[in-house]
């Protein structure tokens, strides 16, 4: 099977969100709309049982930074390559079991190879993206470790510095949150902590902003954060209002695209129709 669409149809967030779901295997093509920036290349992203775990891109240089781990020179490392395709196990696990590379240094490959690109990708204004799931993974060039997508996507978004792409998808002001389940299975800061806590369908964004003395903006990211997250669901307020609240002051624009509970359904039925 394989998917194709833009990052104006579906977020990356919300592609990850979905493989995550779905517990998918395969590869996720991204190239930038616009190519006349320097620092925009395509990227794949591998996935098993809907967890990343592996990125390749022309500049991660995999193998030199297993050279520099395991102080194994390029043809010895090309023979395990070889040798862990063929048993379709991870290079970085045959390299852990020999004693050849140690764990914490494939931590520290895997943040450079995969977290770091796929963090990146949420400075990306628009871009074109393909799913496929015939492909054999790149069992050569992969540490053996893995990560929740979703996981990946609450980390990249507290990191995001330009907001601009995002602010048709912020949760409306007059909308409040309804929690998915009682687990969090996620390491989350005390800002998203205490707007967890009051994810319980009685208060708009506006009145925890208010309660939480921050701004509504504030808010609605922290918000579209644990709702990409699949901790919480957006649902109309039982008191929304289109007012000023205590001197703050609803956005003009609550008309805007938001993150749903529906857009899981919404991709599904996208999916289908350009499988």
């Amino acid at each position: 099977m394989s998917v194709s669409g833009y990052f104006s149809d579906f977020s990356f967030p919300e592609l990850l969100r979905f493989i995550h779901s779905a517990r998918k295997t395969g590869v996720l093509q991204v190239k930038p709309v616009d190519r006349t920036k320097a620092q925009q290349h395509s990227y794949s992203f591998w996935f098993h049982d809907g967890n990343i775990v592996a990125v390749q891109h022309p500049s991660l240089s995999f193998h030199e930074w297993l050279m520099q781990s395991c102080k194994q020179t390029s043809e010895v490392l090309r023979a395990y390559a070889v040798s862990s395709v063929a048993n379709r196990e991870p290079i970085g696990t045959v390299l852990e079991r020999l004693q050849l590379v140690e764990p914490k240094e494939l931590q520290a490959i895997f943040s450079r190879q995969v977290i770091t690109p796929t963090l990146y990708q949420f400075a990306v204004d628009d871009a074109w993206f393909k799913f496929s799931t015939s492909y054999e993974l790149p069992y050569g060039e992969m540490t053996g470790l893995r990560m929740s997508p979703t996981e990946v996507a609450l980390k990249g978004l507290r990191q995001l510095k330009n907001w601009k792409p995002w602010l048709t998808k912020l949760p409306k002001s007059t909308s409040s949150l309804r929690h998915i389940g009682n687990h969090i299975p996620y390491q989350l800061t005390n800002e998203e902590i205490r707007v967890w806590t009051h994810a319980n369908g009685r208060y708009s964004l506006s009145d925890i902003a208010q309660k939480l003395v921050l701004t509504v903006e504030e808010i609605q990211k922290i918000a579209l954060r644990l709702i990409i997250a699949g901790l919480v669901d957006e649902c109309p307020s039982v008191n929304a209002r289109q007012e000023t609240v205590s001197g703050i002051t609803v956005p003009e624009n609550d008309r805007r695209e938001t993150v749903s509970a529906s857009f899981l359904d919404n991709l599904l039925g996208f999916l289908k129709q350009r499988a």
